[in-house]
């Protein structure tokens, strides 16, 4: 089993697992099938905006050898560094009515709910409704980590 692995660090996904000695000749394997991805996708995205997107994700495509937990852990900064964004209190009782919700519940006057349906890991979209301004946000969270949770950010036990 292999605990090391060829990163794209741009989007941090896994592009393939290896061992330390092949991990050079993975990436430079890497880097020749997104170009050429990207040249495909480009053709394609001259009347499509989303593989005209795909074409630049490929471009700024960028690989690194790692060990798994170590990928564990950027993976983590990466997708929690997002930061969370206003939405309207139409899109909230949307999100709501799309699949039955985890942990909906009240916790610093703010109402939250979590996705069932969760992007990686343990690592979801948390919807939530500040009671005390009535403003409505969204942020990927880690489920299994509350400090990460949008209650934590509006209101932090510091302040």
């Amino acid at each position: 089993m292999f605990d090391f692995c060829v990163v794209n660090t741009y989007e941090m996904h896994i592009y393939s697992f290896t061992t330390p000695e092949e991990a050079e000749e993975v990436i430079a394997k890497a880097k020749k099938k997104y170009q050429e991805d990207a040249k495909k996708f480009e053709e394609l995205g001259q009347n499509n905006e989303y593989f005209a997107q795909t074409a630049k994700k490929c471009r700024k495509a960028t690989f690194e050898a790692m060990t798994f937990d170590e990928f564990l852990i950027r993976q983590k900064k990466h997708l929690l560094g997002k930061p969370m964004h206003e939405i309207t209190e139409e899109r909230f009782y949307e999100m709501l009515d799309v699949l039955p919700p985890l942990c909906w519940t009240r916790h610093k006057n703010v109402e939250i709910f979590c996705m069932s349906e969760f992007y990686t890991g343990s690592f979801t979209d948390q919807y939530a409704h500040d009671k005390n301004t009535g403003k409505f946000w969204c942020k990927l969270v880690d489920y299994t980590d509350k400090s990460t949770w949008i209650p934590e950010l509006l209101y932090p036990e510091n302040k």
